[in-house]
């Protein structure tokens, strides 16, 4: 269940408040999936409850695009392997 991925945000998570901008956000939950399924699960969770998304990965970006604003980080760092990758033959 997703709700075992999703950590209540505390203290030791502070590094994923920030990325290259140096802007600094505030977050109220952090997931760091392993797989597809993890990340499906956790969108699933916080379905229909509102909560803001930020997705993060290395966190190099210099414009604030994975510093958050509330709501949930979902961290792919730990994400490590790629899959099978299928065209999704409608897009082109």
């Amino acid at each position: 269940m997703a709700a075992a991925l999703i950590m209540p945000w505390s203290s030791e998570y502070e590094d994923y408040l920030r990325d290259e901008s140096r802007a600094v956000g505030s977050a109220d939950y952090i997931s760091f999936p392993l797989t597809e399924e993890d990340v499906v699960d956790a969108l699933k969770y916080t379905a229909g409850s509102g909560t803001a998304i930020t997705t993060q990965g290395a966190r190099t970006g210099i414009v604030g695009g994975a510093v958050p604003n509330g709501g949930l980080v979902l961290n792919l760092s730990r994400m490590k392997r790629i899959g099978e990758i299928v065209k999704d033959e409608r897009t082109g």
